[in-house]
């Protein structure tokens, strides 16, 4: 059973006022935890900011290219080995043929005595030797050239050679004393067919002499020897 309040009686309220005083108390102090958190935040990202941009950048270095040959890159090159000394082969030369003659360096005729500049006695005229070759068709004259500019026929036909040698006698040398001390050549003449036409077809003078300005055409000078004129007597 449930007792009425009595009349005339009432419960005393507790006032308002101090639980207002206590929210304003728990508002401000929440405001201002929430302001100075604020702020602190603001400023720990200015500060950030602030040493974000004063920190040098640094550029990582870029990886150096790949070498084309790491191995000779990483080796320390050593001495060169001494090089092994190769010797060519000989080439082999193969013999001729006994059948063909052996080629020879010497002209075809040479003359052998007498020796250049050699004195010689123009009456008693002078003997000449010499070697010569195979000709191949052509015939050997001998020749004096003198002072005057003439070639002399001084033979009385081909000469004649023996086992590679020939000789030939030249009568008489130049023209009395007149030209003693001067020098005379004589000349082998190598001849063909057609110098020994021209040869044949030309009379003496009237001293008995065959001379001729020049070599006739078709001879050619194979060795020539100069002598002195030094006495006829």
């Amino acid at each position: 059973m449930t007792r009425s309040p009595r009349p005339g009686h009432r419960r005393r309220s507790r006032p308002l006022g101090g639980k207002r005083k206590y929210a304003a108390v728990w508002l401000l102090v929440t405001s201002g935890a929430v302001v100075t958190s604020y702020c602190g935040i603001q400023e720990i990202y200015a500060t950030g900011s602030e040493t974000h941009q004063a920190l040098p950048v640094v550029v990582p270095p870029s990886p150096a290219p790949p070498s084309t040959t790491p191995a000779a890159a990483k080796r320390t090159p050593g001495p060169n080995p001494p090089r092994a000394s190769i010797r060519p082969r000989p080439t082999p030369t193969r013999s001729r043929p006994a059948s063909l003659p052996t080629p020879t360096a010497a002209p075809a005729v040479t003359i052998t005595s007498p020796p250049d500049q050699a004195k010689v006695n123009g009456r008693a005229g002078v003997l000449v030797h010499g070697r010569v070759g195979d000709l191949r068709g052509d015939v050997l004259r001998i020749f004096v050239y003198a002072p005057d500019g003439r070639f002399y026929l001084t033979d009385d036909g081909p000469v004649r050679a023996q086992g590679g040698r020939w000789s030939s006698s030249i009568q008489q040398i130049g023209d009395g004393t007149r030209d003693i001390g001067r020098f005379f050549k004589i000349t082998a003449i190598r001849a063909d067919a057609a110098c020994q036409d021209t040869i044949q077809g030309r009379t003496r003078d009237v001293n008995g002499n065959i001379a001729f300005l020049e070599v006739p055409p078709g001879c050619s000078i194979a060795d020539a020897v100069a002598v002195l004129k030094t006495a006829w007597g």
